[in-house]
């Protein structure tokens, strides 16, 4: 039977998005020749929806009418000449575009009217005819075609197809005695609630988990037994990983593992669906904190690191003993040849393991390397290798990765600017007056009276009398100013400010403390909290604060990243020229196949007419000296031919040389690329982020906070306020950011 072509019933939107299956779509056709009642109502009689699914089926629907009317309104338009095919189009697409975005349902006669193709008056003409057009019969109500061109959202679409799978679990969770069927609709409410508010697609399970009325191992549990129901008949066959797209993969000694997320269009990944497909990998060691993961799916990185393993410590090895107090408070100051740092014997012995839980012990030489001494600039290392000493006069210096180096001190009595030329890179710099950004700035330490429209990059701290503007600072220390405007700056340590951070963005690993100042329409990621007199400001953009994450983490194993991939371009630009290179050389010896072929051919060919001719005509000679021409060409060609293979498998050969050096230069640029990464995690690993925010003053209404798992929006402007991120109360893994009153002075 077929349907006039119409705008699609509420059942036909139902069965499109899955909300029902034609089985059910059949059960409601019968009861409603039954009843006579609707659709709509029989679906929320079956419980075969909510009743905000159907209340946006619904919305849907009357939209597709509200469409449907509005391409007749058109037609007429246009037939009556009051409008072209292209604005009524355009129209179209308008009313089309704003029930997707704001699910506004607006005619399309008040649209052309606001726009100027049509008059009041005119409209009024086309709805008196569309009316009489319309009174001969009813709006079609079947066929699917009025669903062309017309997709909800993906969050939509999501929370229209798992009804089914979350009736199952709610049946399954009251089977087993997990939860009452009240504590299963109250889930249900909060989860109708959440996309309401928030447009969050969560599961019934989930959801059920952070209410508090399921453990993770019992909504586990369930979902276990749901995939049970498709798994094949033998009891020993391993239930197969979730289809959620990620994949886990390891590197060749199983000491990393690595997440290789879906690209944008599929379904976020969630730290559930890590956890569940490292299991399913059996990555059970060294797996990095939830903190670290949660901000790689954050950011939306493709591909990020999971799990690392140790490193076996095997007798007989060796390790570095600095000769200086690495954390003195006062600089250290060391004259040239003294001795810095020896190797020292370890005598005890410890296993390694690696990222699957297998013990280690051997080296894996890759990792590790006979001389584990890091130099940096001014430092020498001893013929034999055992110890380091001082190349040059200075300040000795450890960074936060473990390079030692030695700070010659620079001193600059006015502005570094152009006049004073390039600044001597990782000296412990001090500058009377301002840095400016005539230059880019590498230095072990910085001490200045102002900083200013500069590209600074440091070892260790840095601290401003005055203040920082215009200024991208990256830096292994802290940073310490009387203000901040205007600049980013990302920092292994804190980020002390004495009057107020404006228009900044700060990303550290450390603490953000602006004690006696305020932090106005700026973003802070500060991994060991901030604390601050007051927040944002009621007239400038709304302030960003996470605490707890592990931004600046993530930055620097970015860069790593880039880095690793820009060491092996030289390489992969070789292979390349090499592949090119052996396919030009299969090309001309094919070329020289066809050319042999060819004189052959002409060769026999004028051998045939000078032996098998008698008397030698003109004719026959003009044919012989034609041939020879021929030949002498092609032997020609043969030789150039010849000559460029020669010249293209000497270069073939140099470039299989060069290959052979570049590999091993590549191999151990990327091998201490990969120690960094190692050293970093290792670093990062000793302490842990505070996800807390202390306000001793306004914070103003719209600030974003954050921590970790969630966040938050202030809703009204307070005062002497801590916002701390806790486990809500009741679960086990949702989290939320609480906020308490701090008790005035005295009290």
């Amino acid at each position: 039977m077929t349907h006039p072509p119409g705008p699609p019933s509420v059942g036909e939107i139902a069965l499109k998005y899955g909300t029902i299956n034609s089985q059910q779509m059949e059960r409601l056709i019968e009861l409603q020749g039954e009843t006579g009642r609707s659709l709509a109502d029989l679906m929320g009689q079956e419980q075969m929806a909510t009743p905000y699914q159907i209340s946006l089926i619904q919305l849907l629907q009357e939209f597709l009418v509200l469409k449907y009317q509005g391409e007749k309104f058109g037609q007429i338009a246009v037939k009556q000449g009051f409008a072209t095919k292209q604005q009524v189009d355009a129209a179209l697409k308008q009313q089309l575009k704003q029930f997707r975005e704001e699910k506004r349902k607006r005619m399309i006669g008040d649209i052309l009217v606001e726009s100027g193709v049509i008059t009041a008056e005119q409209r009024q003409i086309i709805a008196s005819e569309q009316q009489r057009i319309n009174g001969k019969g009813p709006i079609p109500q079947q066929g699917g075609d009025g669903l062309k061109g017309l997709t909800l959202n993906h969050e939509e679409r999501q929370f229209l197809m798992i009804r089914d799978q979350d009736k199952t679990f709610a049946a399954t969770v009251v089977q087993k005695g997990f939860a009452t069927k009240h504590q299963v609709d109250r889930a249900m409410a909060s989860q109708i609630r959440a996309f309401k508010r928030h447009r969050a697609v969560n599961r019934l399970g989930d959801v059920m988990v952070t209410e508090g009325f399921l453990t993770p191992g019992q909504r586990n549990l369930i979902l276990a037994d749901q995939q049970q129901m498709d798994r094949p008949e033998d009891p020993t066959a391993p239930m197969p990983p979730p289809d959620d797209g990620i994949n886990i993969t390891l590197s060749p000694d199983a000491m990393e593992a690595w997440a290789e997320i879906p690209e944008p269009g599929t379904p976020p990944a969630t730290l559930a669906m890590l956890k569940t497909a490292m299991a399913a990998k059996g990555v059970i060691q060294g797996i990095l904190r939830d903190e670290i993961l949660q901000c790689c799916l954050d950011k939306g990185l493709t591909r990020f690191i999971l799990a690392r393993g140790e490193l076996p410590v095997l007798p007989g090895t060796t390790r570095v003993k600095h000769l200086f107090k690495v954390d003195a408070k006062k600089p250290i100051r060391v004259e040239r040849g003294d001795p810095l740092a020896k190797l020292e014997r370890i005598d005890h012995a410890r296993p390694g393991v690696d990222v699957l839980g297998n013990p280690l012990e051997k080296a894996l030489p890759h990792r590790t390397e006979p001389a584990v001494f890091n130099c940096g600039k001014g430092t020498r290392m001893a013929k034999d290798g055992t110890r380091v000493f001082a190349a040059a006069s200075g300040t000795p210096f450890v960074s936060v990765l473990g390079r030692l180096h030695v700070l010659p001190a620079v001193n600059v009595l006015d502005d570094a600017d152009m006049r004073f030329g390039a600044i001597e890179t990782y000296a412990a710099l001090s500058v009377s007056g301002t840095l400016t950004g005539a230059y880019p700035v590498k230095a072990g330490t910085v001490k200045t009276r102002e900083i200013r429209d500069t590209r600074l990059e440091s070892l260790g701290d840095i601290t401003v009398s005055i203040g920082i503007t215009n200024a991208v600072i990256k830096t292994q220390g802290s940073v310490r100013a009387r203000y901040i405007h205007n600049s980013t700056i990302e920092a292994f340590g804190d980020v002390i400010v004495d009057h107020e951070i404006l228009d900044s963005a700060i990303t550290i690993s450390g603490r953000c403390l602006a004690l006696k100042s305020r932090i106005i329409a700026s973003t802070v990621s500060a991994r060991g909290g901030v604390s601050a007199l007051g927040v944002g400001s009621d007239v400038t953009e709304p302030c960003h604060i996470r605490v707890a994450g592990e931004e600046h983490l993530i930055l620097a194993l970015e860069k790593i990243a880039e880095e690793i991939d820009l060491a092996g371009q030289e390489l992969r630009s070789l292979e390349k020229n090499i592949k090119d290179l052996g396919e030009g050389i299969d090309r001309v010896f094919e070329k020289m196949v066809r050319l042999k072929r060819l004189h052959d051919a002409a060769k026999a060919e004028k051998t045939r007419h000078q032996t098998g001719s008698q008397d030698h005509t003109p004719r026959t000679a003009a044919l012989v000296a034609a041939l020879d021409k021929k030949l002498a060409s092609a032997l020609n060609a043969l030789k150039q031919l010849n000559h460029r293979k020669r010249t293209m498998v000497q270069s073939l050969e140099t470039l299989e040389q060069s290959k052979a050096v570049t590999g091993q230069r590549t191999e151990s640029r990327v091998q201490a690329l990969e120690r960094k990464r190692f050293q970093l995690l290792e670093w990062n690993r000793q302490s842990r982020g505070l996800a807390q925010i202390i306000v001793n003053g306004p914070i103003a209404q719209g600030t974003h906070l954050s921590g970790p798992f969630s966040s938050t929006i202030v809703r009204q402007t307070c005062c002497r306020t801590t916002f701390k991120e806790t486990l809500r109360h009741g679960t086990l893994e949702a989290f939320e950011m609480v906020c308490k009153k701090i008790d005035p002075p005295g009290n």
